[in-house]
């Protein structure tokens, strides 16, 4: 099934709302935005195979405006063309196939969601971004942390009030490099170490000591 046909069947028929609120991601003008709309009307609701003549004729403006406006959305991904009966026609299909795939996506995020990635959409408050779903992966995955150690970073972080994830990034370094994997174990190695330096530092003070005979045996 062609993307055209699944838009007609789908309950994706919220076109106009979409496409305003993603003009800023797209960097659409609002000239660009306006023939977006026309063409999703004519070729989704009159059914219609749409030219730039066409559109000339419908928006009653310039023949080279309508050539600008279509140049800067064929580069913007936004719409595609195809010669028919000798006629350059167009089509929205680029620009609706990439809304869907973002659908498909969410829908699979939702569907997939581990217990890291409920906490922290719940601890954040908001739905994450994909860079932020691409570095949860890369410490899942790639880096392989285990997810008791994440969620115990993900606390420290909202105890410190740093919910951050370059925050969080940074103590899981710093943990995997210590070769530790909760809070505790990380305070219990920090304690050890101060107390490993007082030794070693009263051990150096005894030492350095300088006894009274001292100068009597080096005569």
């Amino acid at each position: 099934m062609n993307i055209a046909n699944r838009i007609l069947l789908s309950e994706f028929v919220n076109f106009p709302k979409v496409l305003f609120t993603s003009m800023n991601d797209l960097d659409l003008s609002i000239s660009e935005s306006y023939v977006l709309l026309q063409l999703w009307y004519l070729i989704y609701h009159e059914k219609k195979t749409i030219s730039d003549e066409d559109l000339v004729i419908i928006l009653s403006t310039d023949e080279n405006e309508i050539l600008g406006i279509l140049a800067g959305l064929i580069s913007k991904n936004c719409i595609s063309y195809s010669e028919k009966n000798g006629k350059m026609t167009y089509n929205l299909e680029p620009l609706i196939e990439s809304f869907f795939i973002e659908e498909d996506n969410n829908l699979k995020i939702q569907e997939g969601k581990s217990k890291i990635f409920i906490s922290f959409e719940a601890e954040f408050k908001r739905p994450l971004s994909p860079i932020e779903i691409d570095l949860l992966d890369e410490w899942t995955e790639e880096k392989a942390y285990p997810e008791n150690m994440i969620l115990e970073v993900l606390k420290v972080a909202v105890s410190n009030g740093k919910l951050s994830f370059k925050y969080i990034d940074h103590i899981l370094i710093d943990w995997a490099q210590k070769g530790v994997a909760s809070n505790k174990e990380n305070q219990e190695l920090q304690v050890n170490k101060k107390t490993s330096k007082k030794i070693k530092t009263v051990k150096e003070v005894k030492t350095n000591k300088k006894s009274k005979y001292d100068d009597v045996y080096r005569n």
